[in-house]
């Protein structure tokens, strides 16, 4: 016993031995040494030795994680409608034959019978024309078909009997009639346009050409798959704001023979445009109005075709003008539309 110490009264625990004695106190010590060695500092660590509730200590190493926020929603885009061709820029388009120029018709007789020859100038990529004359004359069921590499190809008609002056002596003599003549440039199978004329098949004229005869073209079954003519169009307002765009809905005549169409919509500066194969006589022409980089080529005129088509065989294509602008759009057609 020490000196001074009163007997029977228990000795005096210092701060350290009263801690111990505490519940949770290892837990505490030891958080307060994981805080101290990860570099928190004296002043974090004091606070988490003295929280209260000695049960749990929660310990937090590293840097505050910082809040995530919350995903915003994805801009609605305007729904596309079925059968909807975009305006794209930088189309590529299937290389089309050009447009043809009528040449002669020169003819060799014989013994009832005259070998006429017809020829014309193709341009643009060529592989093959098909060439087709028919009697306008009921009564003279004339039809034939040619499939030629070049541009030439030659039909034969009757010829009426002779006396020894060359008159003729044959009665009836239905042959000598109208014909239609109608050439159709193909490249592979793709189709371009027409060129129609007029035979006129005489005893005494063989040669009777009447180039690029409008009547020819117009006679109601002069092209194989039938007129679809006329080609409409329907001009819904202007959609505005980030996602705006202007719409041209086309409409025509259902052919006779067609399983398809071909739709070929072209700027006049070449730099937009849209090909596609419809099975529907209608479609609808979709251009935003806004486009990358601010490019404003996409407002001009455009050429708008639409051709029928039943495999390799090409009908007559009708054609339109459309006009867009950034604020308006407008469509016609003359007849005289630009051929893309």
């Amino acid at each position: 016993m020490k000196e001074n110490e009163q007997v029977g009264q228990p000795r005096k625990k210092n701060a350290l031995q009263r801690f111990r004695q505490l519940p949770g106190s290892r837990v505490a010590a030891a958080a307060f040494a994981v805080t101290v060695v990860l570099g928190l500092g004296a002043p974090a660590a004091w606070a988490l030795w003295s929280q209260q509730g000695t049960a749990a200590i929660t310990v937090t190493a590293g840097k505050p994680v910082p809040s995530v926020p919350a995903p915003q929603p994805t801009p609605t885009q305007p729904s596309t409608p079925p059968g909807t061709i975009v305006n794209q820029a930088d189309p590529v388009f299937a290389a089309r034959p050009g447009k043809l120029s009528p040449g002669t018709c020169t003819a060799a007789t014989g013994n009832l019978r005259t070998d006429t020859t017809f020829t014309w100038a193709g341009s643009g990529p060529v592989t093959h024309y098909v060439i087709s004359v028919t009697s306008t004359n009921a009564a003279y069921p004339y039809a034939q078909t040619q499939t030629v590499p070049a541009a030439s190809a030659t039909f034969r008609f009757d010829r009426s009997a002779v006396d020894q002056y060359g008159k003729p002596v044959s009665n009836p003599t239905p042959y000598y009639t109208d014909y239609r003549v109608r050439v159709m440039p193909m490249n592979g199978s793709v189709a371009g346009d027409p060129l129609y004329w007029t035979y006129k098949y005489e005893h005494y004229n063989v040669t009777n050409c009447y180039w690029a005869d409008p009547h020819a073209a117009a006679a109601p079954n002069a092209a194989p798959l039938g007129k679809i003519n006329p080609l409409t169009c329907t001009l819904p307002e202007l959609v505005r704001g980030r996602d705006g765009y202007a719409d041209l809905v086309l409409n025509w005549a259902v052919s006779s023979g067609a399983a398809s169409y071909d739709v070929t919509i072209r700027a006049a500066n070449g730099r937009y445009g849209a090909q596609a194969n419809q099975a529907a006589a209608q479609t609808r022409f979709r251009t935003s109005l806004t486009q990358p980089g601010g490019s404003t080529q996409h407002f001009g005129q455009y050429s708008v075709r639409v051709q029928p088509m039943n495999g390799t065989t090409a009908g007559d294509p009708v054609y339109l003008t459309y006009q867009l602008g950034a604020n308006s759009h407008e469509c016609w057609a003359t007849g005289n539309e630009l051929r893309g």
